[in-house]
């Protein structure tokens, strides 16, 4: 059963080191939940920055840059740790991040918050092509980064579409008005009463923290990363 769902994954190559294909099946199915995750953190996760911290918002692009250059120093460290070890780290540094945010109103706390999730996600993007490089067939290995990255876009695009609408579903729920009253309001925010923009505020936590219980799911599969023994 296991061996076959590695191989639906992954290939039906019989000579590709069994460790290794395991552990891109594995990688594969965790990068799902966390395509389906960026598509939260470029969208809904963006705009509950804007409404929170508007001020913080104007940076992001510096802050993310700082966010790159501490994964590049992270991945240094791929041949002392091993993957599995350093990979951990980015679901507890994504999940860590997104709570502070949930919680917080310091804008500087935010600020180190946002970098954390910056890294916590940047990490599983630049870390695949390490992992599947070592990993992988030279005669397999077009097929399963064309996998890897597919797999990822399509549960991204799918959040990325049904995010804002969530949003708009729970904030309806929240006012007790009807979904398209909801999306009317939603569309000026500067018009909403003290009571509506929290009742939106509320709504974006909600579907940040679809974006942990995704997360969470996603680190599920790294603890099954096998490493050498």
């Amino acid at each position: 059963m296991e061996a076959g769902l590695v191989n639906l994954i992954t290939s039906k190559d019989e000579n590709w080191d069994k460790r290794w294909k395991y552990n891109c099946a594995m990688f594969i199915l965790c990068y799902i939940f966390m395509g389906a995750v960026t598509g939260i953190t470029n969208d809904s996760y963006l705009s509950y920055l804007n409404i929170t911290v508007p001020n913080v918002v104007k940076a992001l692009p510096t802050y993310a840059s700082i966010g790159t250059f501490i994964i590049a120093m992270l991945l240094l460290l791929t041949h002392k740790v091993g993957f599995k070890k350093l990979i951990l780290l980015a679901p507890i540094l994504s999940v860590l991040g997104l709570l502070v945010c949930i919680y917080s109103k310091n804008g500087l706390i935010i600020t180190f918050a946002y970098i954390v999730v910056n890294v916590g996600l940047g990490m599983f993007d630049c870390i695949y092509p390490v992992m599947f490089t070592s990993y992988t067939p030279r005669k397999e290995r077009t097929k399963m980064f064309s996998r890897v990255m597919y797999c990822n876009l399509i549960s991204q695009s799918i959040l990325t579409f049904f995010n804002g609408k969530i949003v708009v579903w729970k904030f309806a729920k929240s006012l007790g008005v009807s979904y398209d009253n909801a999306s009317v309001l939603s569309e000026n925010q500067d018009a909403l009463s003290s009571v509506q923009l929290m009742a939106y505020s509320d709504s974006y936590k909600f579907v940040l923290w679809i974006a942990i219980a995704l997360t969470v799911i996603a680190s599920v599969f790294l603890l099954f990363l096998k490493e050498k023994s």
